[in-house]
């Protein structure tokens, strides 16, 4: 009886499984196969992304969900080089110094590939002005104008002595020069009269002379008076003169400059401010004396650093829209930073230390990230919310935005901030940010669900193999047979959650292809 009953429920082992049909595709190896589809059965997610990075508005940022795996970041980046070409150009940002207020650097920005050009355009301005300046004060017509001045000047001061000497002599009384200063005395018969001879002089005689020398010793020290100011206008006239040099030195290298980028906003501006700067600061330029001591010596480069231009964002000419994928995404690699150097035991810094971060690369264009790394780093993600909010990006340090620290430090000008940002992350983490922060829906209005697994028609399994094919090539695989891609769609048919569908988890079928290879190699 027993036996009956096994006998007649038994079933064959055929049936146990859901054996993959032969495939309808002429071909022995699969490196015969052309490159297949890379997604399959992800058209919803597709037509979500592709909606996302195409609508232009505020808040439209995008979340791709999907489990690791699921090749979500290579579909998220195809899709967006797609677009990228349609967007216009990204622009170059520079900083440059600000001199009126050198804490509160300044930006330029350009078009693709003209920051780096204009860089480089300000080192070539610089080390022509190095050499240009001191050799205008070099020039043997500055000195003959100098020694004009100067012989001006002593005029002006003896002009004055001679004249209070006239006045003097006319009353009898002789203006010395002594190591303490200028003394009045009285002189009689060509000859200065000392002490006791001016005590034998009569009352009425010597009460006229003290007269006279209190009325000279006030015009005395009126003209002494004068000549701090005589020297001051001595000084004014060397700046002035110094300055008409300088002009005429650097008017001709900027004027070249000024033409050249004319179009640029921003730039006129900046090169009248440098202009005025190096004018007003003529003196500095010129050969230096050595000191006596070494470590007073000044370095000369120092004196032109503040020219320079530090490029935050250069891109290539006629680049398209970057597509900028953050695998640390720290604080720092995401907002930028503001470095510092030593000197003298303290730390000190300027707008050439100020580095871009991630959000600078991708302006213009679309940053991926990793939601789960992202909210592993402090103050990121509040940071970055801020930047979309607000639009533009400011480089400051948490410390200081937070109050942990009060070393003064630079607030460069914000630049303007338009990019698409795709975060990358498992389904649990998007239901929980939408659950707890309130600010997350304004900001990723689209989420993009990957399928996990796809059915089994004849047309996916068809797109399948030619997927297994594409990815034995893309790994260096082995050339597979017919029969070994049907046993791997028989397999991925297995993992998936009934024989009807397969899983489109492609991590793993990476892992079994090449775990394949690697038994057939063996062999």
């Amino acid at each position: 009886m027993t036996e009956k009953l096994s006998s007649a429920f038994s079933i064959p082992s055929l049936d146990l499984r859901n054996a993959c049909d032969t495939l309808a595709l002429d071909f022995e190896r699969s490196d015969q196969l052309p490159a297949g589809k890379p997604y399959l059965g992800q058209q919803r997610a597709i037509d979500a992304i592709k909606f996302g990075i195409r609508i232009e508005r505020d808040g439209y940022n995008l979340f791709v969900l999907g489990p690791n795996g699921s090749h979500r970041h290579g579909l998220a980046e195809d899709l967006a080089k797609e677009l990228a070409a349609e967007k216009d150009p990204p622009s170059d940002w520079c900083y440059v110094n600000n001199f009126a207020d050198p804490e509160k650097p300044r930006t330029l920005a350009f078009s693709g590939g003209r920051g780096s050009e204009y860089r480089d355009d300000m080192e070539v301005l610089i080390g022509e002005i190095r050499l240009a300046i001191p050799a205008a004060f070099d020039d043997e017509d500055y000195r003959n104008q100098l020694k004009a001045l100067e012989e001006e000047t002593q005029k002006e001061v003896q002009a004055q002595w001679k004249s209070l000497d006239r006045k003097a002599e006319k009353a009898g009384i002789a203006v010395m020069q002594t190591p303490t200063g200028v003394v009045l005395a009285p002189v009689k018969d060509g000859e200065v009269l000392g002490d006791k001879e001016f005590a034998d002089l009569p009352k009425r005689e010597r009460d006229e002379v003290q007269a006279t020398i209190r009325d000279l010793s006030e015009d005395l020290q009126t003209r002494i008076e004068q000549m701090p100011k005589l020297r001051k206008q001595h000084r004014e006239r060397v700046k002035k003169l110094n300055q008409e040099v300088t002009t005429h030195a650097v008017g001709v290298l900027l004027s070249e400059l000024r033409r050249k980028y004319e179009d640029v906003p921003g730039v006129a501006s900046y090169l009248d401010a440098v202009q005025k700067d190096i004018i007003d600061n003529a003196e500095d330029f010129m050969q230096p004396e050595t000191p006596s001591l070494p470590f007073l010596s000044r370095d000369p480069s120092r004196l032109f650093s503040k020219y320079e231009v530090n490029l935050v964002v250069g891109n290539e000419r006629n680049a398209t829209a970057p597509i900028i994928y953050e695998a640390n995404p720290s604080y720092p690699n995401i907002i930028g930073k503001i470095e510092h150097r030593a000197e003298m035991g303290a730390l000190v810094t300027d707008f050439r230390m100020i580095r871009s971060g991630a959000l600078h690369q991708a302006n213009g264009g679309f940053l991926i990230l990793d939601i789960h790394r992202l909210l592993t780093r402090p103050f990121v993600w509040e940071a970055l919310k801020q930047a979309l909010f607000e639009k533009c990006l400011r480089i400051e340090t948490p410390g200081e935005t937070y109050g942990f620290v009060s070393t003064t430090t630079l607030r460069p000008q914000p630049i303007p901030l338009d990019v698409k940002v795709i975060l990358i992350g498992e389904r649990w983490l998007y239901y929980l940010l939408s659950t707890y922060d309130r600010e997350f829906g304004e900001l990723f209005s689209i989420a993009a669900d990957l399928d996990d697994e796809v059915e089994r028609t004849d047309d996916n399994v068809k797109d399948y193999a030619l997927l297994i094919a594409t990815r034995a090539r893309d790994h260096n695989l082995l050339s597979f047979s017919k029969s070994a891609i049907q046993r791997v769609i028989e397999q991925r048919a297995r993992h998936a959650q009934d024989g009807e569908r397969l899983s489109m988890h492609m991590r793993s079928l990476d892992d079994l292809l090449i775990q394949s290879d690697y038994w057939a190699r063996q062999r």
